[in-house]
């Protein structure tokens, strides 16, 4: 699409570099070559994409090797832990990471984002263990808790005033609790 767009402006096509990043339980175990995917005749290799992506595979990297701004070592830590089994335990330690983001100007949109993955993307932790791990914070802990409860109650109440139902305070408490509990 990035293409089409330089096309239709008249502009030369920019380069696009193929990136992989991967974060599973295995190595990645598919050729980093695009022709050695093909099942081609010699004869039609001339003609066909060559090209290389570059692979990121971070399922196999300790905490030490991922660098970076601390949103992408919260992101790529994150992914890797999903296949941890051992997730439970270090928990902890992640969410003491994610409270690093609490300085930056959207830290808590990440952290929600965080803890939504996590509490979709794997059953080796539970609402409990992620509040647990929360609570671990202390202060901040308990006010980030809080923070997610209030908005997803607001987000509700204005449900509820839109739709024009006297009954959407409650409404909006009863879903925020919900949410909080998928969420959590």
């Amino acid at each position: 699409r990035f293409w089409e767009r330089q096309v239709k402006e008249n502009n030369a096509l920019s380069p696009i570099l193929p990136l992989v990043i991967y974060h599973g339980e295995k190595t990645w175990p598919v050729p980093t070559d695009f022709l050695a995917l093909l099942d081609a005749p010699a004869a039609l290799r001339p003609y066909l994409p060559a090209f290389r992506y570059h692979l990121s595979d971070f399922s196999y990297l300790s905490d030490e090797a991922i660098r970076g701004e601390i949103w992408l070592r919260v992101s790529l830590a994150t992914l890797r832990a999903i296949f941890n089994p051992h997730l439970r335990e270090e928990l902890g330690d992640l969410v003491t990471l994610m409270f690093q983001l609490g300085g930056q100007r959207t830290g808590l949109e990440y952290i929600r984002t965080i803890l939504y993955y996590l509490s979709k993307a794997t059953e080796r932790v539970n609402r409990e263990d992620l509040q647990t791990a929360l609570l671990r914070q202390g202060t901040q802990g308990e006010r980030t808790m809080t923070t997610i409860a209030q908005e997803f109650i607001q987000q509700g109440i204005e449900q509820g005033i839109e739709q024009g139902i006297e009954q959407g305070i409650e409404q909006g408490k009863l879903e925020a609790k919900w949410n909080i509990a998928r969420q959590l």
